[in-house]
């Protein structure tokens, strides 16, 4: 079953930035970053490593990038 918030996911992994993908998205940064937090919390993984940088994509989030995008074509 398809889950809205890997559009949300895939959105920050390819901006690298939660208010860029936000701004990409047409939604709140917060709404965009609860979205993520929850499907981390949901399913027990950590998806991002934040810092004051930006974010990037852990082992975990690379492995979901790779299926979700196979999923959604």
């Amino acid at each position: 079953m398809y889950d809205r918030r890997l559009d949300a996911i895939i959105a920050v992994a390819e901006c690298g930035s939660f208010n860029q993908a936000a701004r990409r998205l047409h939604l709140s940064a917060t709404a965009l970053i609860k979205q993520v937090t929850g499907f981390e919390n949901e399913y027990g993984l950590t998806l991002f490593a934040r810092s004051s940088n930006g974010v990037r994509l852990t082992t975990s989030g690379q492995a979901l990038i790779e299926d979700a995008k196979d999923l959604i074509r």
